[in-house]
């Protein structure tokens, strides 16, 4: 995979760090720094897959901050490539953000071990394949480093989020049944257990049961939970004993159900165990 990155890695550098601190009004780099990167980290917060544009009224608004400082610190960030301004004079994530978060995933250690083996999977099943890692922002989340999509599928399984849930995920359920009990009891104690469709697990107790099973089995399982349509399986990829991944088969319930699951359950699994066994 290439990416063409205008200007190297080096375009957004220190002077534009400064340039959108002076815009915030902050002086000393040493002493406010790290408020400007706050707002910043803030301000790219408001975006998401659901809300991929957002006015300078309405960035205020959330932020509690002066309109006026708003609108200079987007300009000065449309100026780095991190905004872009459309025509009807709001924001949306700039094409630098997307260079430089591309660069993440493809310079991620595991996935130059686990992508060649995700593409066996997806060649032999026809499925896609899914790598996903635990969130260290957010612990209630597992990232999706690398997808291997199958474009024969519906469309729907083409726009799976990348951020997904570890309650009602074939990816995240495979993580969360491997961490160490302490974790996962501390976790269970927090995580918001959102309903997405009618099949969620929304009873703490009913999820420690299922990820008990899943710990034994070595297979997860997501009927439908996240999204009504999808079926997934995972399997977690282990370090030494520890988790530090998953990877799942995920397609359409016409594709993957109850009928025949089994048959994908098992090769996700022996796939699985192989590459923690390289890890």
């Amino acid at each position: 995979m290439t990416f063409f990155l205008p200007g190297g890695i080096e375009e957004f550098n220190f002077w534009n760090a400064v340039q959108i601190i002076e815009t915030l009004g902050m002086k000393r780099l040493s002493l406010d720094g790290s408020k400007a990167v706050q707002t910043i980290s803030r301000i790219l917060s408001l975006f998401s897959p659901l809300k991929d544009e957002i006015g300078i009224r309405e960035a205020s608004q959330i932020l509690h901050l002066p309109p006026a400082n708003i609108h200079r610190l987007f300009h000065s960030m449309d100026e780095a490539g991190l905004l872009e301004k459309t025509k009807e004079r709001r924001y949306r994530i700039g094409e630098r953000m997307f260079e430089i978060g591309a660069l993440y995933s493809h310079n991620f250690p595991l996935r130059k071990i686990v992508r060649p083996h995700a593409e066996e999977l997806a060649r032999k099943f026809k499925t896609t394949v899914n790598f996903a890692i635990p969130s260290r922002r957010n612990p209630h989340l597992a990232i999706t480093i690398d997808r291997i999509p199958n474009w024969q599928s519906h469309f729907s399984v083409q726009r799976l989020a990348l951020n997904v849930p570890l309650h009602c995920t074939g990816v995240g359920k495979a993580i969360f049944a491997f961490y160490d009990p302490k974790k996962q009891e501390k976790l269970l104690k927090s995580i918001q257990l959102t309903p997405f469709t009618k099949r969620t697990i929304t009873s703490p107790k009913i999820l420690l049961a299922q990820l008990r099973k899943i710990r034994r089995e070595g297979i997860a399982y997501d009927r439908g939970e996240l999204y009504e349509n999808i079926f997934c399986l995972g399997a977690p990829l282990l370090q030494n004993g520890e988790v530090v991944g998953s990877l799942s088969l995920t397609d359409t319930v016409d594709r993957i159900n109850e009928k025949n699951y089994r048959k994908f359950a098992q090769a996700l699994k022996e796939k699985a165990e192989f590459i923690s066994r390289q890890l």
